[in-house]
């Protein structure tokens, strides 16, 4: 597994770049890059994985993929990830995947829904501001 391409991926999930990461590191310009043929530091890895807030196992030994970065917050979302990717029966891992989805969409509509909220906050104090001028 190269640690280089988990960086790369979770660097653009974060919209930062690997100079940036190096640089919020306190890591020498181009380090990261030597990673991909040498073996990396493991107080560096062990930093890196810190600041996108994962443990070190998952940086070095999954291969990250872009199209389904889990953003893991804390040691009990790990394990309850890994518990989910050890199943072994597909209708069991379906059911969970669904519920998952389910509870992942309520939230982005509550999301969806507050922000439209706002937007609404706004132009009915925009449209009082209007009415106050033309008064």
């Amino acid at each position: 597994m190269n640690i280089l391409n988990n960086i790369k991926v979770l660097c653009k999930k974060h919209n930062i770049t690997i100079l940036d990461l190096e640089k919020l590191m306190g890591i020498s310009q181009g380090v990261l890059y030597t990673w991909k043929n040498s073996s990396p530091n493991i107080e560096k890895v062990c930093k890196i994985a810190k600041y996108f807030n994962i443990s070190v196992d998952y940086l070095v030994k999954h291969k990250i993929k872009e199209n389904n970065i889990l953003h893991i917050h804390n040691y009990n979302d790990q394990t309850i990830i890994k518990k989910y990717m050890s199943l072994t029966d597909k209708k069991y891992k379906s059911s969970i995947k669904n519920l998952i989805d389910h509870y992942a969409n309520k939230e982005l509509n509550q999301i969806n829904y507050e922000n439209e909220l706002r937007k609404t906050i706004n132009n009915s104090d925009n449209i009082k501001n209007i009415f106050k001028v033309v008064k």
